[in-house]
């Protein structure tokens, strides 16, 4: 019988909330490649510049990738929070989910606690109970395709951005300028 674990860490993005977003993507493409072929599974969350994941499969595969993921300068203060024997993986349906924001999560570290997302305080004694109770919303919460971790971070285009492209592409000149000149002229001439 294999000798299954549930190990789970927090930790710091060490980048911008920009680069986080290419670091998230990046992350969960390696994470689901490796994963698979080492039979690991878990959920990673991302809030207020934390990360929290869970990694369950075999004792020495999950403490290899733990290993690897503490050497990763994508994020800082690496803590492991738990690491306990399971019969069987939870998240087996994923090599690794993502969740996004979740307004069932931000209430639990609100109610819990009195504050934003913060995977580190559950890593007391109070926190290791509230820790399973945290992981039963992360395996019910809703998963986030790779694709929209982008719409996750994505700020509000500049309008000078947006219209940019109208204004030199002669367009604009074309169809509007060059009208509103003609009838400024037929009307000064009239």
């Amino acid at each position: 019988m294999a000798d299954l674990v549930r190990l789970t860490y927090a930790s710091m993005a060490t980048g911008s909330s920009a680069g986080v977003q290419g670091d998230l993507i990046d992350i969960l493409h390696q994470a689901r490649h490796f994963n698979t072929k080492r039979h690991i599974h878990g959920v990673l969350f991302y809030d207020n510049n934390y990360f929290f994941q869970c990694l369950e499969g075999e004792r020495q595969q999950v403490f290899k990738l733990y290993h690897k993921i503490s050497k990763d300068s994508r994020h800082t203060n690496i803590v492991q929070l738990t690491c306990e024997p399971i019969d069987a993986p939870a998240f087996s349906r994923w090599q690794m989910k993502y969740i996004l924001e979740d307004s069932r999560i931000r209430h639990f570290f609100t109610n819990h606690y009195g504050q934003k997302f913060n995977p580190y305080l559950l890593s007391d004694e109070s926190g290791i109970a509230l820790n399973h109770e945290f992981i039963q919303l992360l395996l019910t919460g809703q998963e986030a395709p790779i694709a929209d971790t982008t719409a996750h971070f994505t700020r509000p285009v500049p309008t000078s951005a947006r219209y940019g492209p109208i204004y030199s592409s002669g367009f604009f000149t074309l169809f509007v300028v060059i009208p509103i000149i003609v009838i400024c002229l037929m009307i000064y001439l009239s």
